[in-house]
């Protein structure tokens, strides 16, 4: 027992000296770099997001190296390749301000329209339509209502705040309060509850350890239908947690 006694002592000691070292901005600055919107396209070829057609094909953004391409597979067919050629996008695209490269476009998503004759994208508050035959692009500007930071943070938390429905085409969120749907295609925004107030939220994600912007939902396979709560938490105190370092 009188041999084992010192270690546990400088176990113990180590501790509080660890404890007492503030932590900086710096700190939280490194510690930020580390997160996923920081740190994924550094992983090349890691991950498939499809967007399907209404057949057996899909397409998907690819990271590779010095940059992204985008990728239309056939899976009945059992093919893959290049969804347009991405070189005459970005010359299309490209100005006396900016050049864009092949693998530097500055989107990461797109529609085909026109029965798959040409693609629309957003960018720099302009709405882009290419015809992917002769490679020629125009714009319409775009309300400025509707411009967004499109930082990786405010990405990483737009992303967060809402949960997409199983065909994609809708997204669940919270604002004031109540649950809304927002159409992916016309941005159309839908009220589906009126009555949440402060404390007596719905689908509100605020009562665990752990919280988040996002809404705590369910949708149905079909995507017609919501699952959620309305949590009521008014007149309920704090509990602190108290740090036993």
């Amino acid at each position: 027992m009188s041999k084992s006694l010192p270690i546990f002592t400088i176990f113990i000691f180590s501790i509080e000296v660890y404890a007492q070292e503030p932590v900086t901005v710096e700190d939280y600055q490194r510690a930020e770099s580390f997160l996923s919107a920081n740190t994924r396209s550094l992983m090349l070829n890691g991950n498939v997001t499809p967007n399907w057609f209404e057949d057996s094909r899909m397409w998907y953004r690819n990271t590779v190296k010095n940059g992204a391409e985008f990728i239309i597979v056939d899976a009945d067919k059992k093919t893959r390749k290049v969804a347009f050629d991405h070189q005459r996008i970005a010359d299309a695209i490209s100005n006396k301000d900016t050049t864009y490269d092949a693998l530097g476009l500055p989107f990461r998503s797109f529609k085909y329209i026109k029965n798959g004759r040409s693609i629309s994208f957003d960018l720099d508050n302009k709405t882009y339509t290419c015809n992917l035959r002769n490679y020629r692009c125009t714009y319409e500007e775009k309300e400025k209502s509707r411009i967004v930071d499109n930082t990786p943070r405010a990405r990483y938390l737009r992303e967060r705040s809402r949960v997409l429905s199983p065909d994609g085409k809708q997204a669940a969120f919270i604002r004031d309060y109540n649950l809304w749907v927002r159409d992916a295609s016309s941005k159309k925004e839908t009220q589906l509850t009126f009555d949440g107030v402060e404390e007596y939220g719905y689908a509100t994600n605020n009562a665990g350890w752990t919280k988040g912007p996002g809404p705590v939902v369910l949708w149905s396979p079909d995507s017609k239908k919501i699952a959620t709560f309305q949590h009521d938490s008014r007149g309920v105190g704090e509990m602190y947690m108290v740090s036993t370092k």
